[in-house]
């Protein structure tokens, strides 16, 4: 009998010993699954400072990091990153530099916390997109020849349209003291070197171009979608009647 039990009880800890095993196995072979496939991904976001007022001693420095974008005709293209945003801080458009760290970018996508841009040329001309720093989530730079360029809020459909694009978050519309994406986001143009950079319409939360050098535009107001048409040289978008009327049954 004690050697039935003594066989049973070895029995039972090799069946243990080997789950365990098995599932030691199984979280080694999870942490390297999960290591290899990391995607640390985080939404732009940056903060807003006033380091003109009595609290900036307690507020974070606004540092400027610049990098590298791509290249666009004559002109050099460069993210400028931060942070954090100075509320009192204004950039002249022209002719100036910023004091910042250089390193190169990856790829043609903007990098995280883009706050501006800087558009050089060779003769030595340089411009700040924006005169006052905001949040860059997205740009798609002009497109003279007929190709398929696609971005997170345009695909050109092998449509040229030329003009940069933009998608920008200027205000704090969330309150909760920073730029993000969960603000509202507004469509800007430029020429290709950043000049004449004009407002096309606040809170878009899509486009596309649908034809050479135009775009329909996605605005939700009370999580309702409404729909405009703006050409480059129009001076505002022009809205589409999409409301759905219902005959009445007789």
């Amino acid at each position: 009998m004690k050697e039935k039990i003594f066989k049973f009880v070895k029995s039972a800890n090799q069946v243990l010993f080997f789950i365990a095993a098995l599932l030691l196995i199984f979280l080694f072979l999870k942490n390297i699954i999960k290591d290899f496939f990391r995607y640390d991904y985080e939404p732009p976001k940056v903060e807003l400072v006033d380091e003109a007022s009595s609290e900036s001693h307690s507020q974070p420095k606004v540092v400027y990091e610049k990098i590298y974008h791509s290249m666009l005709k004559d002109v050099y293209i460069f993210q400028i990153k931060s942070d954090a945003i100075n509320l009192s801080n204004k950039h002249q458009m022209k002719g100036r530099g910023t004091t910042a760290e250089m390193r190169p970018s990856s790829n043609d996508y903007l990098d995280s916390q883009v706050v501006n841009m800087l558009f050089v040329k060779e003769n030595g001309h340089k411009r700040m997109l924006l005169e006052t720093d905001a949040l860059i989530t997205f740009v798609v730079k002009a497109q003279f020849d007929v190709g398929n360029q696609t971005g997170y809020l345009g695909d050109n459909n092998g449509y040229k349209f030329e003009s940069n694009r933009y998608s920008i978050v200027s205000s704090d519309t969330d309150k909760d003291g920073f730029l993000s994406n969960e603000d509202e986001r507004d469509l800007y143009l430029s020429d290709y070197d950043g000049a004449n950079l004009i407002k096309v319409m606040e809170n878009v939360s899509n486009y596309r171009v649908i034809r050479d050098n135009t775009l329909l535009i996605t605005q939700t107001k009370d999580k309702k979608d409404e729909f405009y048409i703006y050409s480059i040289n129009d001076e505002k978008p022009k809205k589409l009647d999409t409301a759905i009327e219902l005959q009445d049954a007789k």
